[in-house]
């Protein structure tokens, strides 16, 4: 018997009547090959039957399958998009979402800030987006948790244990150990670590401390640079490198290595040979020629996973609310290059 007509059915009456989960459902409707034939067949039946029409986007009924058509939006804040790894998650993201059938609506965070992180988010929610995605490390905690109360939110790219918030992050405490461990197999016994404060970019924070605290695990002596207000690298080299008789720099990211491998080398001082130096990204153009010791971060795997979670909360066939929110680590992976080497002999 076909199920009764529902004048506005949900994707949980088309679980119920198809005797599968609210995900199952999720996955046909997305064209998910990791279904059945027969089920896909009955939920497919049972959608036609019901006459449910997907919430998450515009969807049509063509040769008896669910495609997505394309006809709502989705907000995303990101980060300034100079940087190589915002600019390339920025891209990744806009891909995944417009494959997913929407359309992107975006405010960009620059520095110094004119407009606040919370202004930005109720510019985006102002166009009626069904769900949000942020990808900045200095959006302040409360205001994700008090945004994800209203609308589907997944925070991009950083590690948030707020209570309510959905989360796909790099891995940065084990990227830090790496370094970290890197620089100590190669001897050095005293380094700089740049260091920058939570509010300012809280995944580069999490990950120079795990590399700080690793470091002296491993008898390391380490002096840490806060670069917070802004990268001295005059004052770097001259005050901090060479007063400390420092072997290595451990840069937060890789544009910051390329500034002061410029500073060392107006200094007459080579790299490696004088000063190591690793960073973190390993998405700048030429990273390989330039055989940059560095993490390279896995931000194509962020954002198909990013992408597809704010697609699930919106069309619900996301995490049961029940098991709380969902919070998933990527690791990078090490590329030894050739900035840093064994420390000098003295």
């Amino acid at each position: 018997m076909s199920p009764t007509p529902n004048p506005r059915p949900t994707i949980t009456d088309v679980a119920a009547a198809a005797g599968v989960s609210t995900s199952t459902v999720s996955r046909v409707l997305r064209g998910d090959g990791r279904v059945a034939d027969a089920t896909r067949t009955r939920v497919t039946e049972v959608v036609r039957d019901l006459g449910y029409v997907p919430t998450a986007a515009a969807r049509s009924m063509r040769g008896g399958s669910l495609r997505t058509g394309g006809g709502e939006s989705l907000g995303l804040l990101i980060r300034n998009i100079d940087s190589p790894y915002y600019a390339r998650l920025n891209l990744l993201l806009q891909k995944r979402l417009r494959a997913r059938g929407f359309h992107v609506v975006q405010e960009t965070v620059v520095g110094p800030h004119p407009v606040s992180e919370e202004e930005l988010l109720a510019n985006i929610a102002s166009l009626r987006v069904r769900g949000i995605l942020v990808a900045s490390g200095s959006v302040p905690s409360p205001v994700l948790v008090e945004w994800s109360s209203r609308v589907p939110l997944v925070v991009v790219a950083r590690p948030d244990p707020s209570p309510g918030v959905h989360c796909i992050a790099n891995d940065e405490p084990a990227n830090g150990r790496a370094l970290a461990g890197h620089l100590h197999a190669l001897g050095h016994r005293r380094i700089v670590v740049e260091v920058v404060d939570p509010a300012h970019s809280l995944g580069s924070h999490v990950r120079s401390a795990a590399l700080v605290a690793r470091a002296r695990e491993l008898g390391v002596e380490v002096t840490e640079y806060d670069v917070t207000a802004g990268h001295d690298v005059d004052d770097l080299v001259d005050r901090v490198v060479r007063g400390t008789g420092a072997t290595a720099v451990a840069c937060l990211h890789d544009r910051l290595l390329l500034a002061v491998w410029r500073g060392l080398r107006a200094r007459g001082l080579s790299v490696p040979g004088d000063v190591s130096l690793t960073g973190s990204d390993g998405l700048t153009d030429g990273v390989d020629l330039l055989g940059l010791t560095t993490v390279r971060q896995p931000v194509e795997r962020i954002a198909e996973l990013a992408g597809d979670l704010v697609v699930d909360l919106v069309g619900g066939g996301g995490p049961d609310p029940a098991d709380g929110p969902v919070r998933r680590t990527v690791p990078g992976w090490l590329l030894t290059g050739t900035t840093a080497g064994p420390p000098p002999r003295r």
